[in-house]
């Protein structure tokens, strides 16, 4: 599908400046009396015939091509369209194609013409022209390219042995209690929020948590027998999981029930279309596949590695990976799952713990000294704290 939008993006690109081109000609010939050689009033009109039958062929397609591919896999914000779209890119093309038609006709030149056609042909030139900035709007970039950047970036990603060594020298049974997402302390602010986001969407309604410990059971209640769910079809088990996790994940786990992308409702109210997804993410987990399962969380509607790992983490015991996790072991963005597995494996070696305790405890230490998507000291700290110097070493490897 992702070749697809390839194809519309260069087309696109293509007719436009072939309409851009042929409306300065004609304005030119108006303008100044010139008359184009017949040899480029033959190019423009021949290629004018080319495009817009390729355009008008794509768009008498277009539709039931939507259609089918929400029908088949109906996620939003991905390389499909969401089908209350659909109509407005239908209006790019056929205006696209009408551009082209009244532009390189040589009639347009004919000094008879009507104010009311060039008005008319104006405002074609102007929606067809919309097309390329509403793809734009939905696929910044093309979506092919930054897809392959992004991957190549992740794959050229390496073990961080700076970052890993001077990691081990913190103090893992201090920082594994100072993780605010766990224990008897209150739910965060993050976390209250979130759960008043999933209330107020409809779901998990009259559930109260007092503390951290309490949330983190109620789910565990049903993480830690899984094969019990999945093989009764607990379905209304399993997405009540989902909830929970999205409350204790805390507020940036709010976009499957506040962005509305398909007729209206949110990836949260249409979870039927991705429950097997979920199943599948499940499933992989337990069969110790990490890598596979996170891809299929990651393939629900508005879910990424963030809060995929989180149900990865419930659901197989691995580690959660995001932005201050990978920060902290000196990357700059995202980087591949195994390779995180490989730096907290050396860490959690070290201290004879599992990787989830080494990122429990490493998450702790990072959440207290520094801001969240860089390696760069929180305000208000205080004087004389626990590992002080591994942070400040952190802050120093990070400026190198």
């Amino acid at each position: 599908m992702s070749n697809f939008w390839l194809f519309i993006n260069v087309y696109s690109i293509i007719g436009l400046l072939f309409s851009i081109f042929s409306w300065k000609t004609l304005v030119f010939d108006i303008v100044s009396g010139y008359e184009p050689p017949q040899k480029i009033q033959l190019f423009l009109e021949l290629g004018a015939f080319i495009f817009v039958l390729l355009t008008w062929l794509i768009s008498i397609s277009f539709l039931p091509v939507i259609v089918f591919s929400w029908w088949a896999n109906p996620q939003p914000y991905s390389n499909l369209i969401s089908l209350y779209e659909s109509p407005i890119y239908l209006l790019a093309l056929f205006g696209f194609s009408n551009t082209l038609g009244i532009l390189v006709n040589r009639s347009l030149a004919n000094e008879r013409q009507t104010g009311t056609t060039w008005f008319a042909s104006f405002i074609l030139c102007l929606f067809g022209c919309y097309w390329l900035p509403l793809l734009s709007k939905k696929q910044p970039l093309a979506p092919v390219l930054s897809k392959n950047m992004a991957d190549k970036n992740m794959k050229s990603a390496k073990f961080n042995t700076s970052n890993v060594e001077t990691l081990k020298r913190i103090d893992v049974t201090y920082w594994v209690n100072r993780n605010p997402f766990y224990g008897e302390v209150p739910l965060s602010k993050s976390m209250q929020s979130s759960l008043t986001i999933i209330q107020n969407a409809g779901f998990l309604k009259g559930a109260t948590f007092k503390t951290c410990t309490e949330l983190v059971t109620k789910i565990e209640e049903i993480t830690n027998d899984p094969e019990k769910f999945l093989s009764h079809h607990r379905d209304d088990q399993l997405i009540e999981v989902f909830d929970l996790i999205h409350a204790w994940g805390g507020r940036m786990g709010r976009f499957p029930y506040v962005k509305r992308v398909i007729n209206g409702a949110t990836p949260r109210e249409r979870y039927r279309d991705w429950m097997h997804l979920y199943k599948s993410g499940i499933g992989l987990a337990l069969d110790k596949k990490p890598d596979q399962s996170l891809v299929k969380f990651c393939q629900i509607p508005q879910i990424g590695t963030s809060f995929g790992s989180k149900h990865l983490y419930f659901w197989g015991g691995y580690p959660v990976l995001d932005t201050r996790m990978w920060t902290l072991f000196g990357h700059k963005e995202q980087i591949p799952y195994d390779l995180y597995l490989t730096e907290i494996d050396s860490i959690s070696q070290s201290w004879g713990v599992s990787w989830s305790t080494a990122e429990r405890a490493l998450f702790g230490f990072s959440s207290h000294y520094f801001v969240n998507s860089e390696l760069r000291f929180k305000k208000n700290i205080g004087a004389n704290q626990i590992d002080e110097e591994v942070a400040t070493d952190l802050v120093r490897l990070s400026s190198q």
